[in-house]
């Protein structure tokens, strides 16, 4: 065995009350939803735009093969 100190970390002084607990469980939701919308936007932002490229990607081919400006 190695002679390795344990720390522990002092309680809080004073327990939260219920309200205070309440609080930070909703500002912890809050914070939750924030983050999985912003992630949402995001992969929807970027599948926008790989839609975007796809729909240029069409409009030239089709373009190609009616004749039009070349690819």
């Amino acid at each position: 065995m190695t002679n390795e100190t344990i720390t522990f970390h002092p309680l809080p002084k004073k327990a939260m009350t219920d309200q205070q607990f309440k609080l930070e469980i909703s500002k912890f939701s809050i914070k939750q939803r924030e983050e999985r919308l912003r992630f949402a936007f995001e992969q929807n932002q970027m599948k926008l735009r790989f839609k975007a490229s796809q729909l240029k990607d069409r409009e030239a081919f089709i373009n190609a093969l009616k004749g039009g400006a070349p690819c």
